[in-house]
């Protein structure tokens, strides 16, 4: 995965991604925490991942 890669990812999920951890944690910042958090560990798990899909990004950000 390169930055540009990323990058994309970023920009595709990343407003779903935050939607979800402000409706779990009620807090801005606690929210924008776990928004990185999720792409964290999607970074850490690059090599496992056959596929990126909304459904992924989204059952990270809840389990985060």
């Amino acid at each position: 995965m390169n930055i540009e890669h990323f990058t994309d990812l970023y920009e595709r999920f990343g407003p779903m991604v935050l939607r979800r951890c402000r409706y779990l944690l009620k807090d801005e910042e606690k929210a924008l925490d776990c928004m990185q958090d999720v792409f964290v560990r999607i970074l850490e798990r690059k090599e496992r991942i056959t596929s990126v899909c909304s459904s992924l990004f989204y059952t990270v950000a809840t389990r985060v």
